[in-house]
């Protein structure tokens, strides 16, 4: 049924409504969101409801509520529903999440991502048929599962034929994530509006109590229209107020309609058939509610009875008694099906009741299937309250904990942790708690105190469960790793596989890539090896989130410990299982190794892709040291490719968002990418300063692999550019003590060649260069090493010599797009005699990462729809960046676009 509206006449916010139909109608060319805000009785309602009156378009809507934000998906259902038979153009693994969700069939619905994406599919497939206009009103009353769901799709619109149209009031706290939603707020009515609106309800007043009345109602529509109503029936002078005529009216019902009033406001389905028992149970009929009408409290359609404003649940509920709410929600939950009958139920009942209790903790599995996490944490923590038994109440909580943080809500986990810890659960339990309660604080900023908290827990539970203790400490050290402190996160990684071994003889390979990895960011790689040969890794595909984060973390492991091409197998596989499992929470931190490697490859379009994808999903779950170390990797490859501004850009948004974390590895990162930027810029003292201070910095945080942090040669070459030999021989000396990392030897080597004092020497350096790089491959490393050879080539005036190094040069850093250093060639070559036309100053072929990611998919064989569900966006999605990628490359097939990426190195 078409809810009753707020204000009965739509010609009130004529500009308004001329603004959101202009939206509507642009829809047609691409999608449209929009916010429409305003304080109780402002008009959103009628607004949007006008608007899709005169839209033409397809209608799909939901209308949220207060008493059905404890129901997961419930506003979804009602949008999605009806558009069922677009369900069937979602790839198998969306359209079975979405319809589990939906309670369409029994299962597991996986990801609350699958879901959304599927949702979207489905909308655009919709739109497809006709354009569709989706509105919801009262958007912050929606149930989590539904909110987070329509917050996916509003920010994904832009290809869909669709509209959306969201209200939200002013009283109730909106969602954080709609902060950047294009946004409508409703302020007060224009005098004139307001003046013509009184006059359409009181045609007959006195100019006088007119110009009164919109004096009082200060430009709130339902207010003006109440009033006028009033003041046409009386003659009189209006109501001094909306609430005091609500009082007066809720005052003047007799008791029978204030309890039918009582149903409405506390039952969560208002149709007719749903009342009329429950009224029958309480000695009540539909007629008691007759008086409510002729005071316009409520609205009677032809299948439903509404209150006519939402705030008057809070004034009628204000006015019942505890004990009459109870028998009202007893008999409301006697007259439902068991979903809701629970919530009715736990709404009455005070104290404990451990049978209730059981009720709940069974909707929190159901929800939890069903993947809508937050509206399980809500069940878990009401089952929590009603529990008599304190370990029970304790093991509810850390379900209500897992839950709430695999929703994105991390301060609310660590809340049910602590509330946990609190009541001094056994050490096992309380340590379960505290694991999780570390993850949060490690989310939430507190690193520090994350590291505190899990040791101390740890050391608590270690003599009579060193399993527990072991999980504990590892946790502990994967924050050292970001906070800067190495040398601690070595002594925990080995205080870990101590404790695993002496317990079971054996060693988990998470705990062989936590010694693996720590000692390679120490620079130790002969160890690193040693300790990450010892893990065995079999991703479950049926649910990578298990283990993908571990097989992820021992991939970027082995790429420090040089062991490029293992890493890149094991890190592929976690991208395309979480793809296809859709469990995009795993893409974030897995994207960023892959980005890693890529780079260091000289992948740079691949590793830009999955970077800027990463950071869009660790944006997406709040993951804030991913998204810094994304941008540093982008950083990195924009010094390079000569793009100083958005270097510098991406190095202020990383300290920006990390600084405040505690993150203080972040630094070092940041550092470096300034200090090959100055380099690339040729402000060779501007890169010195820049990277002494990351050099100092690696040595205050214990960072020794010159893999990690990739400025060493960078270091030396700024140096030797200012003519600071003695400065040169210093970081040389430097480079030689940090670690046995084939990486660092070839640098060294190069830098040693720069700095010899005899042509022979120089020779022999760069010889020892080649033979460490050559295994690496690392293209930027080893075209950086060749033009430092011939500029010494040519320091010994040996200009022909110089020029085939400068030649190979040349070309390998235009293959890569590092223009500035391709130009530092060229220049080389025309003082050698060899003449070069100037590079160009293009950019490529101008892919966005998104683009160029559509297009590596395509290039694969994956058809539109496959593309869509790897990449967890809609068919329309993928269609518009391929006809993009189609003009930008000058092809016009999936073949010649295949053929295209082959000629670049991609495909």
């Amino acid at each position: 049924m078409r809810r009753p509206t707020e204000v009965d006449d739509p010609l009130a916010r004529r500009r308004e409504i001329a603004l959101l139909t202009r939206d509507v109608h642009a829809a047609r060319e691409g999608g449209v969101v929009r916010l429409v805000r305003g304080e109780p009785g402002s008009g959103k309602t009628t607004l949007v409801e006008h608007v899709a009156a005169v839209s033409g378009r397809r209608v799909v809507r939901a209308r949220a509520a207060p008493g059905e934000s404890a129901l997961p998906f419930a506003v979804a259902a009602d949008l999605l529903l009806p558009l069922r038979p677009s369900f069937g153009a979602l790839p198998a693994v969306q359209r079975e999440a979405l319809e589990v969700s939906l309670s369409l069939r029994p299962g597991s619905a996986g990801s609350p991502l699958t879901v959304c994406t599927a949702a979207l599919g489905a909308l655009a497939a919709a739109a497809e048929r006709s354009p569709l206009l989706v509105l919801v009103d009262d958007f912050p009353w929606a149930d989590a599962a539904s909110r987070r769901l329509l917050l996916f799709v509003a920010h994904r619109l832009a290809p869909e034929r669709l509209a959306l149209l969201l209200t939200g009031r002013d009283e109730v706290p909106d969602d954080p994530d709609t902060a950047g939603l294009p946004t409508l707020d409703l302020g007060p009515l224009p005098r004139d509006e307001a003046r013509g609106l009184a006059r359409s309800v009181a045609p007959h007043a006195h100019e006088g109590a007119v110009e009164d009345l919109v004096d009082r109602a200060q430009g709130n529509p339902l207010a003006l229209v109440e009033t006028a109503r009033e003041l046409a029936g009386t003659a009189g002078s209006p109501s001094p107020g909306l609430h005091r005529t609500w009082d007066a009216a809720l005052d003047a019902v007799p008791a029978g309609t204030a309890e039918s009033l009582a149903v409405l406001a506390l039952g969560r389905d208002t149709g007719r058939a749903a009342l009329e028992p429950v009224l029958a149970d309480l000695g009540l009929a539909i007629t008691d509610l007759a008086p409510a009408v002729a005071r316009r409290l409520v609205v009677v359609g032809k299948d439903e009875i509404v209150l006519r404003h939402g705030l008057l649940r809070t004034a009628i509920l204000a006015r019942t008694a505890l004990d009459r709410r109870a028998a009202i929600l007893e008999r409301l939950a006697a007259h439902t099906d068991e979903h809701l009958a629970v919530w009715y139920t736990a709404g009455a009942t005070t104290g404990v009741d451990d049978a209730l209790a059981d009720r709940l903790a069974e909707a929190a599995r159901r929800a939890r299937d069903r993947a809508a996490p937050l509206d399980a944490a809500h069940a878990w923590t009401r089952a929590a309250g009603l529990t008599s038994d304190t370990t029970v109440r304790t093991r509810r909580l850390l379900q209500a904990a897992v839950d709430a943080q695999l929703g994105g809500r991390n301060d609310l986990a660590r809340a049910r942790c602590e509330e946990g810890l609190r009541l001094t659960p056994p050490p096992e339990l309380a340590a379960d708690l505290e694991l999780v309660r570390t993850r949060c604080l490690m989310w939430l900023g507190r690193p520090r105190a994350a590291v505190a908290g899990a040791v101390r827990a740890s050391d608590a539970v270690m003599a009579h469960d060193p399993g527990r203790a072991v999980a504990l400490r590892a946790e502990a050290a994967l924050p050292c790793a970001l906070t800067g402190d190495v040398r601690r996160m070595v002594a925990l990684a080995h205080e870990v596989r101590d404790v695993a071994s002496g317990a079971t003889g054996a060693v988990p390979p998470g705990v062989s890539t936590l010694v693996g990895y720590a000692e390679a960011l120490a620079g130790r790689l002969a160890a690193a090896r040693s300790a990450l040969d010892e893990a065995t890794w079999v991703l479950p595909p049926a649910d990578p989130r298990r283990d993908g984060h571990a097989v992820a973390t021992h991939a970027l492991a082995l790429h420090f410990a040089e062991r490029p091409r293992r890493a890149r197998e094991l890190v592929d596989q976690v991208v395309d299982t979480a793809r296809t499992a859709g469990a995009p929470v795993l893409l974030a931190f897995a994207l960023l190794v892959r980005a890693e490697t890529e780079s260091a490859a000289g992948q740079w379009a691949e590793a830009c892709a999955d970077a800027s994808e990463g950071a869009a999903w660790a944006e997406e779950f709040d993951q804030v040291a991913s998204r810094a170390l994304a941008a540093l990797v982008l950083a990195r490859i924009d010094a390079a490719r000569g793009d100083s501004a958005s270097c510098r850009r991406r190095v202020d948004g990383a300290l920006a968002a990390a600084g405040p974390q505690g993150f203080d590895s972040i630094t070092v990162y940041a550092a470096a990418a300034l200090g090959a930027d100055a380099l690339a810029r040729g402000e060779a003292e501007t890169a010195v300063a820049h990277l002494d201070t990351a050099r100092t910095l690696c040595d205050d945080h214990g960072m020794a692999n010159p893999v990690v942090v990739p400025f060493v040669a960078d270091l030396v070459e700024a140096h030797v550019h200012v003519g600071d030999r003695d400065g040169a021989a210093e970081a040389l000396d430097w480079i030689d003590s940090r670690s046995d990392a084939g990486l660092a030897v070839a640098v060294g080597a190069a830098a040693r060649g720069q700095l010899a004092e005899h042509p022979d020497e120089a020779e022999a350096a760069f010889a020892l260069a080649y033979t460490r790089l050559d295994p690496l491959d690392r293209p930027f490393e080893h075209a950086r090493t060749l033009l430092a050879h011939a500029a010494t080539r040519r320091r010994w005036r040996r200009a022909v010599p110089a020029r085939p190094l400068l030649l190979e040069a040349h070309t390998r850093f235009t293959a890569l797009g590092a223009r500035p250093w391709a130009e530092r060639a060229r220049v080389e070559l025309a003082a050698t005699g060899h003449r070069t036309a100037p590079d160009p100053a293009t950019g490529g072929d101008g892919l966005t990462p998104q683009e160029f990611q559509v297009a590596r998919f395509v290039s694969e064989g994956r058809n539109n729809v496959e593309t869509a569900a790897a990449l967890f966006v809609s068919r329309k999605t993928v269609e518009a960046h391929l006809t993009r990628v189609y003009r930008k490359l000058g092809v016009r097939s999936r073949k010649e676009l295949v053929a295209a990426l082959r000629a670049r190195g991609t495909a």
